[in-house]
């Protein structure tokens, strides 16, 4: 699955961080769940892992690299089904954080791709991903999301 030109595009007049990252972006085939489904014309999506094409965390340590590759997976997995970041119902942020200012750093990243969509953001003890662990202060991102499908 490729992102699409959109995924690039500013959101709630926010300018994206790096904006060229999506494009031609791919998202890893490996996983052992879906990206995304679809249901009655709800999009439902799995949690967006700061994963590169090859399933490798990307970033260690780094809030806010892993921040947005997360949402730019997430971005990529909705671009699938014609879908913007306009189109989100919610979000929930886990962070693996060990103080406040992490999880604000993170959530810097995902407002300025997502703009205000009501939002959750949580710090958690440790995600399912290896290098999801404290070692190093390291905390991940990890954008729970729920989206309407257009038309």
């Amino acid at each position: 699955m490729t992102a699409g030109a959109g995924a690039t595009e500013t959101t709630a007049g926010v300018p994206s961080l790096l904006a060229t990252l999506s494009v031609g972006m791919s998202l890893y085939p490996g996983t052992p769940y879906n990206y995304s489904a679809t249901a009655q014309g709800i999009v439902f999506t799995a949690g967006a892992c700061p994963l590169d094409e090859h399933g490798t965390v990307v970033a260690p340590g780094d809030f806010e690299a892993q921040a947005l590759r997360a949402v730019e997976n997430l971005l990529a997995a909705l671009s699938t089904h014609d879908i913007g970041p306009e189109s989100v119902l919610k979000t929930t942020v886990f962070v693996v954080a060990g103080d406040r200012s992490d999880l604000v750093r993170v959530w810097d990243v995902v407002s300025s791709r997502l703009g205000r969509v009501p939002s959750t953001l949580l710090g958690v003890s440790l995600m399912g991903y290896p290098n999801w662990s404290r070692s190093r202060r390291s905390r991940r991102s990890n954008p729970a999301l729920l989206r309407r499908a257009k038309g």
